[in-house]
């Protein structure tokens, strides 16, 4: 897909990583989600504070403070939390559609012996 990229491209999700996969999923997407949500908030808390600063700069008093040097930094550190978090469930669900797309596996087959044992052949040569 084109918008991948070259340095970010994803690699599809292995049959055996599937269950994984689907188990961590809606852990993830309901952190992801409530972070996401979260920044809009600070977005209506900068808001609130640069209307504060222009009400205070208006009124008169001399005593605004430092509130001008990180109002334009405020909404970009909102902005990009949010712009990742959005960025980070389509990539969640992406994976998601890709791994119920696949079958299940079946789990591999124990070993037989004894574990740690020698495998192979169980006599002993002259000399050993």
């Amino acid at each position: 897909m084109p918008w991948r990229g070259t340095t970010g491209a994803a690699q599809p999700v292995a049959p055996e990583h599937r269950d994984a996969v689907l188990a961590g999923m809606d852990d993830a997407r309901d952190r992801i989600v409530r972070t996401t949500f979260q920044s809009s908030f600070l977005l209506a808390s900068w808001l609130l504070a640069v209307v504060a600063a222009v009400l205070v700069a208006v009124s008169g008093s001399s005593v605004h403070g430092p509130v001008f040097l990180w109002a334009p930094l405020w909404p970009l550190l909102a902005g990009s939390s949010g712009g990742v978090g959005i960025w980070t469930l389509g990539r969640q669900e992406q994976l998601r559609v890709e791994a119920s797309a696949l079958t299940p596996v079946p789990p591999a087959a124990p070993k037989r012996g004894r574990p740690g044992g020698p495998s192979g052949s169980k006599l002993a040569l002259p000399g050993e």
